[in-house]
């Protein structure tokens, strides 16, 4: 009979005496990797295309022409289309900039302490760090949903509707842990709670979420 080893737990618990730390990594797997080499690839011809724009543009606005361009690229309406361009163009590669590092550095921090729960995903600013005050927390639980397929592969990162745990505040639903396993939602629960003994009260058990 052949013995399966059980997976590694990806949320890493750092407990202290006032405060607990839960890191999250994103999930990495053969697909993401393909999809950076991808990214990469593809951010290379983005550069040059960017760089041929703003020489373009540049050419443009110091001499009044573009070489290599016939009259009709240097009309008011051929540089609006190229300025157009370039702000979309600039727009797309940033995106992907952004999911690049999401991808090669990204993480979820989980932090709790007396004062309330907050979340952050460094080194990126968005989705912006929330503090949520322990006052305003209810219904603690473990949402028991499996991960979809595509989250299993690692080709979705971080969602903002899914986790392993969940609590309401302020009228709305918050999640916790979106890229780990149900099975480890009951340890990230229990280190939250150890900072948040009043929470267990209104903690709940496993609930399967919509």
């Amino acid at each position: 009979m052949t013995l399966v080893q059980p997976t590694a737990p990806r949320a890493k618990i750092e407990e202290r005496p006032d405060s607990v730390t839960v890191t999250i990594p994103v999930r990495r797997t053969c697909v993401t990797y393909l999809l950076l080499l991808f990214l990469g690839g593809f951010l290379v011809g983005w550069a040059g295309g960017e760089r041929a724009a703003i020489l373009a543009l540049s050419s443009y606005f110091t001499t009044g022409h573009i070489p290599g361009y016939n009259s009709g690229a240097t009309s008011p309406f051929g540089i609006a289309m190229l300025v157009a361009w370039l702000l979309f163009w600039t727009f797309c590669g940033l995106a992907l900039v952004y999911v690049a590092i999401w991808t090669l550095a990204g993480r979820e921090v989980i932090t709790a302490t007396s004062h309330g729960i907050g979340r952050a995903f460094p080194p990126l600013p968005l989705p912006r760090p929330k503090h949520y005050p322990a006052g305003e927390i209810t219904g603690l639980h473990m949402t028991n949903v499996p991960l979809s397929w595509w989250e299993e592969v690692g080709w979705i990162g971080f969602m903002p509707d899914k986790g392993a745990v969940a609590f309401e505040c302020r009228g709305k639903t918050v999640h916790l842990a979106s890229e780990v396993d149900p099975a480890e939602g009951g340890p990230i629960m229990q280190a939250i709670l150890a900072q948040l003994p009043m929470l267990a009260h209104k903690a709940e058990g496993p609930r399967r979420s919509p």
